[in-house]
């Protein structure tokens, strides 16, 4: 083998090795945002015009991605998890869809905006979001 043969296969080695090693981090240390908040009952409390508040028992990532689509089984998509915030676009299955961006405030605090179509129609929101308790 060449010399210029041997650099590019040490080349693609190591960036496969870059290639398998950052799913690999990300399992092990690396702390998503979903990771760092309380379980339990969380009061959502939407900004503006005609804003509503609403209690939720926080029990997995979907109970604060899909808030209009609560229930249904919407396949999920994370885009981006930093810890600090994340943003997940999810898909129902012909009852709609929407993208939530949550940023972490604190283990118990946390801001958000979702947009989307729920029953053939736009929505946007944005709340905030507080632990109050445990589920009931």
């Amino acid at each position: 083998m060449t010399r210029r043969g041997i650099t590019i296969s040490l080349a693609l080695a190591l960036a496969g090795a870059v290639g398998l090693a950052a799913p690999l981090a990300a399992q092990g240390g690396s702390t998503t945002l979903f990771d760092k908040l309380h379980l339990g009952t969380w009061e959502i409390r939407e900004r503006g015009e005609g804003a509503t508040t609403r209690r939720i028992c926080l029990r997995r990532e979907s109970d604060l991605v899909q808030l209009r689509h609560r229930g249904m089984r919407c396949s999920r998509n994370v885009i981006d998890d930093n810890g600090v915030s994340a943003t997940v676009h999810y898909s129902c299955n012909g009852n709609g869809y929407g993208q939530t961006d949550i940023r972490w405030e604190s283990p118990e605090l946390i801001q958000l905006r979702t947009t989307g179509i729920e029953r053939g129609s736009p929505f946007a929101f944005a709340a905030e979001g507080r632990r109050v308790g445990d589920c009931k």
